[in-house]
């Protein structure tokens, strides 16, 4: 797994920005998503292709939750059907759903959003799109243990194999490319089970691109509590949004 990556990490492009500035864009654990472009073009139901049409950038530092929830969102109504209908990125899920707090805390000087939080708000999300039937299903990993990474493995190859449902996942992003962390909100755009990599569709759009990591990091990212910033000690976990 780890020589995988290893050479993966060998051939980015960004080679020459990492010697510039001393510290890589991706850490041992990451690769871009075009060294594993050979699964997306065999994969039959994998997510990316679907939410990449619809890829959003988080509004603020703080504001990967509402990114997240809008590509989910679009994700699951599809392309409007009339002219005059918007596609929603984050800002126009933030007006729909009306709900200060978010907004606040997602805002300038804002202190994020807690799993606990995101979870009530993508709710909220689905609700105000005309989604209500659409289910949730929250999975919060009490540790990065057999079981649980299991259970983890279970639910992105489920995911994998199904176009009726949307991924997504809460992860102190530190963890997975070394380099800022805090809590992190982003998609899964798909999972190579031959190689145990999942692919995270970063909101973060002005500093990432979509990259692949190892299924047992991610689980890592999930349970490790957040350092630094106002949510220290924050932990994470993972959702399955389905259509009805």
């Amino acid at each position: 797994m780890r020589s995988f990556l290893a050479l993966a990490f060998s051939l980015l492009s960004s080679a020459a920005l990492a010697q510039a500035s001393g510290v890589s864009k991706f850490g041992p654990d990451a690769a871009p998503f075009f060294d594993n472009l050979g699964y997306l073009r065999i994969a039959q139901t994998t997510d990316y292709w679907l939410l990449t049409n619809f890829y959003a950038t988080q509004p603020t530092p703080n504001g990967s939750s509402a990114a997240a929830a809008a590509m989910v969102v679009s994700a699951l109504l599809g392309v409007p059907r009339l002219a005059d209908e918007q596609i929603p990125d984050a800002s126009d899920l933030l007006a729909q759903v009306a709900n200060q707090k978010w907004s606040v805390d997602i805002g300038p000087g804002g202190r994020g959003v807690t799993y606990g939080e995101f979870t009530s708000y993508l709710r909220e999300s689905l609700n105000a799109v005309g989604l209500e039937q659409a289910t949730v299903a929250a999975t919060t990993p009490a540790d990065a243990e057999p079981a649980s990474l299991d259970a983890f493995r279970a639910a992105l190859s489920a995911n994998e194999a199904s176009g009726k449902d949307v991924m997504l996942v809460y992860f102190d992003r530190a963890v997975v490319t070394g380099g800022n962390g805090g809590a992190q909100v982003s998609p899964i755009g798909a999972y190579d089970e031959s190689r145990d990599l999942v692919l995270v569709m970063d909101t973060d759009r002005e500093w990432y691109v979509p990259y692949w990591t190892p299924a047992t990091t991610l689980l890592v990212a999930m349970v490790r509590s957040s350092v630094g910033g106002p949510l220290s000690g924050e932990r994470g976990g993972y959702f399955l949004v389905a259509r009805p």
